[in-house]
C-alpha cells in the first residue's frame, strides 16, 4: 500500500522498524541503504571528500582483486565515475587518509589475487583531476 503512495515509503517503514527493534531511540543514526555498487568486494579503501565517496580497489568473492576507484555521489545517490588504479597500488588492505578537501593518500597493502604480497608502494590521488602522485616507498 505504501508504495503506491511513495516507492521509498515502504523501504523507511522498514527500515525503521528494525531500527525500532534494536531499542534505539532517536537521534541515534538510522541506516540508509546506497545503490549497489558494481561488483560485492571486501576489503576495499574508501574515503570522503566533500560529496563524493572514492572505493579503491577490493577483493572479489573468487579471490580475483578490482583495480578501479569507483565514485559514489552522495548528493545524487548515485555511482557517477569509474578509473583506474595506477600500476603497483594494493588493490586490497591499503591505508586510506585524505585532507578533507582533495587529497587522498593511499598507503601501502597488498597486490593481487588472494591478499598476497604486501607492497610498500604509496599514492596520492588528486580528486580534482583523478590525476595520481607516487609518494616515497613506506
Amino acid at each position: 500500500m505504501l508504495k503506491l503512495i511513495s516507492p521509498e515509503w515502504e523501504q523507511r517503514v522498514v527500515d525503521q522498524f528494525h531500527f525500532n527493534q534494536l531499542g534505539r531511540k532517536p537521534p541515534e543514526f538510522l541506516w540508509e541503504t546506497l545503490p549497489h555498487a558494481r561488483e560485492p568486494k571486501l576489503d576495499c579503501g574508501g574515503v570522503q571528500i566533500n560529496d563524493k565517496l572514492y572505493i579503491f580497489g577490493g577483493l572479489l568473492l573468487g579471490g580475483d582483486v578490482v583495480r578501479m576507484v569507483d565514485i559514489f555521489d552522495l548528493q545524487k545517490n548515485r555511482w557517477v565515475d569509474r578509473f583506474k588504479m595506477p600500476e603497483g597500488m594494493a588493490e586490497t588492505h591499503l591505508g586510506v587518509a585524505n585532507d578533507g578537501e582533495r587529497y587522498v593518500y593511499l598507503i601501502s597493502g597488498q597486490l593481487g589475487k588472494n591478499c598476497s604480497p604486501a607492497t610498500a608502494n604509496n599514492f596520492i590521488l588528486d580528486t580534482k583531476t583523478n590525476g595520481w602522485m607516487s609518494l616515497p616507498l613506506l
